[in-house]
């Protein structure tokens, strides 16, 4: 069995939420070789989509967690200062994991762009500490509570029995909870 959040669900929700606020030009950040990253990024383009924005392979950045966070750090700040060297820069990021999301906000800082005045940045995050953050990051939430608690449940439903759910899967619904990164201003 599989329990998890949507991603897609989640991603497109995000990626509207954006939108509705007037940040249209949305730079996404994913890992490399992540299982999830497929339906999130379907997610956006569907989001994309039906408020007619074309979806631009180039406004993703993929890295990869082989690399050190300085590494990682190093990777970002590049991509990001060529957008800003061309006058491409996003006003929106979301970030596909909280170690994207976060760093992220750090490299931005070093860079002198402003949050959420320039860029708007949203994280697929299960953080505990968006507040603890500057600005206090918004989020795409996992429901891990529920998560945990189902799978708790199936476990031992298969213990019991093991041919009633072992191909199931459980999509739990995302919360998007919006804070000053998000904040239109």
């Amino acid at each position: 069995f599989k329990i998890g959040v949507n991603n897609h669900e989640a991603m497109y929700q995000a990626t509207e939420k954006l939108i509705q606020s007037e940040r249209t030009d949305i730079l996404l950040l994913c890992g490399k070789n992540i299982g999830v990253t497929a339906d999130r990024i379907n997610g956006h383009i569907q989001a994309l989509a039906k408020y007619n924005i074309a979806f631009d392979e180039k406004n993703i950045i993929y890295c990869s967690y082989e690399k050190t966070l300085d590494e990682m750090d190093l990777t970002l700040a590049q991509n990001i200062k060529e957008l800003a060297d061309r006058g491409t820069l996003p006003n929106a990021i979301i970030g596909t994991t909280d170690t994207l999301t976060t760093r992220i906000l750090g490299v931005l800082s070093k860079l002198e762009i402003t949050v959420p005045e320039q860029i708007a940045v949203i994280g697929f995050s299960n953080t505990t500490i968006p507040y603890s953050l500057n600005p206090p990051l918004s989020t795409i939430e996992q429901p891990i509570h529920e998560m945990a608690k189902l799978a708790l449940d199936k476990l031992l439903l298969l213990m019991e029995n093991t041919a009633s759910c072992l191909t199931e899967e459980i999509l739990l619904e995302p919360n998007i909870t919006l804070r000053k990164s998000t904040q239109v201003l």
